[in-house]
């Protein structure tokens, strides 16, 4: 916003005003699963129908923000409760107080009930069951050992409520209890991975899997079984972990399926990841495929029960189909164009839980995992099989991992946004590192990294050859050529600037985390800063310069890690800032922040944080300045900002817009007792939450316009904003509909009237009525106008009386009117319907109005009705929706 200091005694600006009335935006959402996985999947009713319940890590749903366990009504997903860890099962159980759906992992309270890895909810609330266990419980079934239906756990623990219980242990409804021996693992740790009620020939028994080598003194290599009264083994067992055990059936004769990590059946020979005992015998499957399985279940499609299996895929092997069918005499892929997969990148795919649930229009089996696609659709972890077609869920329009660098750049067709961090995927788009946003869609632009070799800063500069996008980061290659950390795109192509920067090889100890243009003297030259010992081949100690054809030096550098890079003028010259960790600059001491005037460097004062993550230039009403989101500097010192942050809020972000500062990070208080959360804004004196801020941290905030004027962009561990689901990135745009904003002084006429507009309705394009501007306190009997303009306000003053123009040019004028009113009275009054006023006057400034379009009006009318004898009433600013 531009300050009129030499008027603000008699003018009040309010500069974007109307535009600050924002919202944030519904367009960014994900398919299937958010960041982690699903582990667990049953169905329960808790008394609106048979839902399918989901637990896990995961931070979303198919469009939904749902964290660690959620439910499925067969149309959307809501979450089930608030769990402090994660969830590894679920199972329906009747303890003789009616079925409820039990929750096992590793957390510490549902819904702020203490528990202890193990909890119960009858569908309504969630309840401790008998104290817990004492370590993680990775596994759940129900089983009937000769005293009646009982709840099995198995794990990792020593203990279940109080009572000694190593990794296996039994709750009847009442009381825990354990069962004979230990389980003792090659090294002395043991593992329950897997625990399934299945009948073998010799009758029903309680199946458990996971990784030991006996069990009460019983040798029996990762799989046992358990018929109520004693421990049997499996043969010899397998050589590696067993994951899954699931029962089937070969022309009705009972089978037991085993999968696992294993490569090999003791004493028998090579089965990788799949077995089943008949009653006497391990025994390989043949045809199988695959190396390693995490999932078995059996789902009838159609044409009877089949078993399948969710397997681990092959290194180096992304298309490898991740689901496997057996019909009781060969194994088969599912799906028809590599099933579960993911094609984006080297990432191994793996299918890690298998559940069916039937929603009333027939039964599927639900696949979760880590897989990019289910066929052709984008699945992202989370798919349903139903004996012929895949189904996905939700709509992917978001990025997978936070952003952390964005810029604008017109590569020809108009300005796109790119975005810049640790993502593979960016809406539909496998996008790893880099992708443009035309206000609607994300595409491909480079493939510059990944979640280990982010990008981390992006920038528009000349370097003389034209303007590009310049990309820097940890990254060594852009589309599979090297490029070390730094790349720049022409609009058409990527090429390297020199030898790059820091060695050849991937280090995560060296990165890009700057990029800045300075003007030294002899031309605007591009910065990169960061942690990096070399740029060009030539020794630069984490900072350097590229002058379009070579990397140089800045001295002798500094010493300490660079998370920021600013330019500011202190009014003597524009200076290079660099700050972060740093603890020297040119030899020097320094304290995280050092300034660089084209050949010297220089300490500054010392300031409150520790580290300085971001900076900005901030104009809090004395000239802009250079700040910290804490203190802002003038070029002598460090002055903190009114009712400043607490100094240990850990500040990611900053960034100004619209006579604002936004600071971002984990934030939870701003000011003096100012709740916020993660997001807060400063509007040079008071400080305040923006629009309900984040629900999780903020690491980048930019701003974009591609045609809808300036739009607030912000990315970072989060999954809400304002309370509406954004995840990871979220955009504070304008809205629609806001009140009208009046701004600047109206002239006193010779009758002493205060012209006064206002705005009533909406200011739409597309409504042909029903916004009205009314002017009111005008001379009576006196000839007028409303004009506007849309380039902003001024506040210049008109003609000898005490009037102010207060819109820039070009203005349109609406069409004379008269006030009415009685002369010499101020009861006059002008009035005109803006939205009728636009439909039919479709050359006129502005128009068309296809996009949210900020306007400013006011009126002029002649006092007294003689020649130059002309007054304007005070201004309104106001957003015209298309």
């Amino acid at each position: 916003m531009r300050k009129l200091v030499s008027l603000a005694a008699l003018v009040t600006l309010s500069g974007h005003a109307a535009a600050q009335c924002r919202q944030w935006s519904d367009a960014f959402r994900f398919a299937g699963v958010g960041q982690g996985q699903i582990g667990a999947q049953a169905t329960f009713d808790a008394g609106a129908g048979p839902e399918l319940y989901l637990g896990g890590s995961f931070d979303g749903l198919a469009n939904t923000a749902v964290r660690g366990l959620a439910r499925f009504d067969g149309s959307r997903f809501e979450q089930v409760a608030d769990v402090t860890g994660t969830v590894y099962d679920l199972e329906t159980f009747d303890d003789g107080a009616g079925l409820a759906l039990y929750a096992a992992g590793d957390f510490t309270s549902v819904d702020g009930v203490t528990v202890s890895n193990l909890a119960r909810f009858d569908g309504t609330s969630w309840t401790d069951i008998g104290g817990g266990l004492n370590g993680v419980v990775q596994t759940l079934e129900v089983f009937d050992d000769g005293g009646g239906p009982a709840l099995f756990v198995g794990g990792i623990f020593t203990a279940a409520g109080g009572v000694p219980a190593h990794n296996v242990a039994k709750w009847d409804g009442a009381t825990w209890s354990s069962l004979p021996g230990q389980f003792q693992g090659q090294f002395g740790f043991a593992r329950v991975h897997c625990l399934r009620a299945a009948a073998d020939s010799a009758g029903a028994a309680l199946f458990v899997g996971g990784e030991f080598v006996s069990v009460n003194g019983l040798l029996c290599n990762n799989v046992a079984r358990w018929d109520g009264a004693n421990w049997s083994a499996l043969g010899a067992g397998v050589n590696d972990a067993v994951t899954a055990i699931e029962p089937m059936s070969f022309g009705g004769v009972p089978r037991v399926a085993i999968g696992g990590r294993f490569s090999a059946i003791v004493g028998f020979g090579t089965s990788y990841g799949m077995t089943f005992w008949d009653g006497q015998t391990l025994m390989p499957f043949f045809n199988w495929g695959a190396t390693q399985t995490y999932a078995l279940a059996t789902f009838d499609d159609g044409s009877g029960p089949a078993l399948y299996a969710g397997v681990y895929g092959l290194a180096g092997a992304p298309t490898f189909n991740t689901l496997r069918r057996f019909d009781g005499t060969q194994w088969s892929e599912v799906g028809s164009s590599h099933g579960l997969h993911d094609s984006l990148t080297a990432q191994i795919p793996v299918v890690i839980s298998l559940g069916t649930y039937d929603d009333g229009q027939g039964a599927r089996l639900f696949c979760a995992g880590d897989f990019a696609f289910a066929d052709l659709g984008t699945a992202r972890g989370l798919a349903s099989w139903d004996g012929s077609d895949f189904s996905v869920y939700g709509e992917e329009t978001s990025v997978n991992a936070p952003a952390s660098a964005f810029a604008t750049f017109d590569e020809g067709a108009g300005p796109r946004l790119f975005i810049g961090g640790s993502f593979d995927n960016a809406g539909d788009a496998p996008a790893v590192g880099l992708a443009r946003f035309d206000g609607t869609d994300f595409t491909v632009v480079g493939n510059a990294g990944g979640p280990n070799n982010a990008v981390r800063a992006l920038l528009v500069h000349d370097d003389g050859s034209g303007a590009a996008l310049y990309a820097a980061g940890a990254f060594v290659q852009v589309d599979g050529m090297p490029m070390r950390r730094i790349a720049r795109w022409n609009g058409s192509s990527w090429s390297g600037l020199g030898s790059g920067i820091g060695g050849a090889a991937f280090s995560p100890n060296t990165s890009v985390n700057a990029l800045c243009a300075y003007d030294e003297g002899a031309g605007s030259r591009l910065f990169a800063a960061g942690r990096f010992t070399s740029a060009g081949g030539v020794t630069a100690a984490r900072i350097a310069r590229w002058d379009g054809a070579n990397w140089t030096p800045l001295g002798a550098g500094v010493a300490g890690e660079v998370l920021a890079l600013a330019t500011w003028n202190d009014g003597a010259s524009t200076k290079l800032y660099v700050a972060g960790a740093l603890i020297a600059a040119g030899g020097a001491p320094v304290q995280r922040i050092a300034c660089w005037d084209g050949v010297n460097w220089s300490a500054l004062p010392t300031q409150q944080l520790d580290v300085i993550s971001a900076l900005a230039v901030y104009d809090a009403g004395a000239g802009p300045q250079l700040t910290t989101g804490v203190e802002s500097w003038n070029g002598a010192s460090w002055t903190a900002l009114s009712g400043s942050l607490l100094t240990g809020d850990n500040i990611q972000a900053l960034h100004s817009l619209e006579g604002e500062l936004f600071v971002g990070g984990n934030l939870r208080q701003v000011g003096v007792n100012t709740p916020v959360s993660n997001l807060a804004r400063f509007d040079g004196s008071t400080w305040s939450e923006v629009d309900g801020g984040v629900d999780g941290s903020v690491l980048s905030i930019a701003s974009f316009d591609l045609g809808a004027g300036e739009q607030l962009i912000v990315s970072g561990n989060f999954l809400r904003a304002g309370g509406g689901e954004s995840p990871r990135i979220a955009v504070w745009e304008r809205a629609c509909g806001c009140p009208p904003v009046v701004y600047c002084t109206a002239g006193t006429t010779s009758n002493g009237c205060n012209a006064s507009i206002s705005g009533t309705g909406i200011a739409s394009a597309s409504n042909a009525s029903g916004f009205t501007l009314s002017v009111d306190n005008v001379d009576g009997q006196r000839t007028g106008l409303i004009l506007y303009g849309v380039n902003g306000p001024i506040a210049q003053p008109w003609g000898m009386g005490s009037s102010f123009v207060c819109v820039r040019s070009p203005q349109q004028r609406t069409g004379y009117l008269s006030s009415g009113g009685t002369v010499g009275a101020c009861d006059g009054v002008f009035s005109l319907d803006f939205n009728q006023y636009l439909s039919t006057h479709p050359g006129a400034l502005g128009q068309p109005f296809a996009l949210v379009t900020t306007v400013w009006a006011q009126a002029w009318f002649r006092d007294p009705p003689s020649p130059k004898g002309t007054h304007f009433s005070n201004a309104l600013s106001f957003d015209v929706c298309p």
